[in-house]
């Protein structure tokens, strides 16, 4: 793929996820909104919770939306190095934030039905508390693969200029050595 098709899909992609991040957040608002209507008899502290449960998606799909358009925009238009920086951080955010969602609406379901004792609905807890573990070991790997590729490219780098070898091996003026998440 060429740099203006990358830049070109960056930017759809970014104005997609803003779409649904606004979406969301309009969903939340509506959600509010509607828990004052007395006609609606929904409990008040179910639904703050997963309008907040909403207001989290939406601020991740938000963070999304900008890490990938405007900071991976500018990123390949300077033909930056710290490419992998931004896409740890991206994910990161955006992953620590779903998962922050997902953990609330699995607690939403262990208040609202052990006291019941509706055990069959509990799985669907544990099934979103074995989703978070998944997302997190998800980016656990991502983030190794991606510190990995930062640090083969240093070291072809390195290769190739005798002056950046230095700089890799700690051995720079001064006895500053670089770290990979520079």
């Amino acid at each position: 793929m060429t740099g203006r098709r990358q830049v070109a899909l960056a930017v759809v992609l970014s104005i997609l996820l803003l779409l649904a991040s606004s979406a969301l957040a309009s969903l939340t608002a509506i959600e509010l909104v509607r828990v004052l209507d007395p006609r609606m008899g929904r409990e008040l502290v179910g639904v703050i919770i997963g309008a907040m449960n909403n207001a989290f998606i939406a601020l991740a799909t938000f963070e999304l939306a900008l890490g990938m358009g405007i900071v991976r925009v500018a990123s390949f238009a300077a033909g930056s190095d710290r490419l992998g920086v931004l896409v740890r951080r991206i994910f990161t955010r955006f992953v620590s934030v779903v998962g922050i969602a997902l953990t609330l609406e699995g607690l939403i379901m262990v208040v609202r039905y052990s006291p019941v004792d509706l055990g069959r609905y509990l799985l669907y807890a544990l099934a979103l508390l074995l989703g978070i573990g998944v997302l997190l070991l998800g980016l656990a790997v991502l983030v190794n693969r991606v510190q990995a590729a930062v640090l083969r490219r240093r070291r072809r780098a390195a290769q190739s200029n005798p002056a950046a070898s230095r700089v890799v091996a700690g051995t720079a003026p001064g006895g500053h050595g670089m770290t990979v998440g520079q």
